[in-house]
């Protein structure tokens, strides 16, 4: 049990602030989509995930973790701010690597799909901060385009009860 509550902060990097588009030009829907395993075709835009299990923001996908996956979210963001430099604050212990749109924005640690494969760091008490653009797409009518963020993670290190505390958590 202790390690399932120690892993239910590692999906609260899900919990993106949620502003209406008026006040930032990015909306965030109120869930992401999570699969267990690994293929890195899973961080494509286009990548069809409407068979993956879909939780709410904040919620631990306690039912499909076994120490690695994938997370995806789609952002729609006004045209703007196409070009203009976004934050993400990191927390975390293990390996995560971050994608826009398909292209790999940042990289910590190693992600494996065991203990002995992952080479996972600590960032936890100084977060880090991610900076990327969100590159030209299509945008509707209105001027809004949308995006995908896909967040490969693995968190051997705390899956397997070595070590005790917060993995990945991460914030716009």
């Amino acid at each position: 049990m202790q390690k399932y509550l120690i892993l239910f902060f590692i999906f609260t990097f899900i919990q993106f602030n949620v502003y209406s588009q008026n006040e930032t030009g990015i909306i965030y829907p109120d869930s992401y989509r999570f699969n267990p395993g690994d293929n890195i075709e899973w961080a494509k835009p286009g990548f069809d995930d409407g068979d993956w299990k879909e939780y709410k923001l904040g919620e631990f996908p306690q039912d499909q973790w076994q120490g690695y996956g994938w997370a995806r979210i789609s952002v729609k963001i006004d045209s703007s701010l196409i070009g203009i430099p976004i934050g993400m604050k990191l927390q975390f212990i293990g390996a995560v690597e971050i994608f826009v749109d398909g292209i790999l924005v940042k990289k910590y640690g190693k992600v494996g799909s065991n203990l002995n494969d992952e080479k996972g760091i600590f960032v936890f008490e100084n977060p880090e901060v991610v900076a990327f653009t969100f590159k030209p797409t299509l945008p509707d009518v209105k001027g809004i385009s949308t995006h995908t963020i896909a967040i490969r993670t693995s968190s051997f290190i705390v899956y397997d009860g070595i070590l005790k505390g917060l993995p990945p958590s991460f914030n716009f």
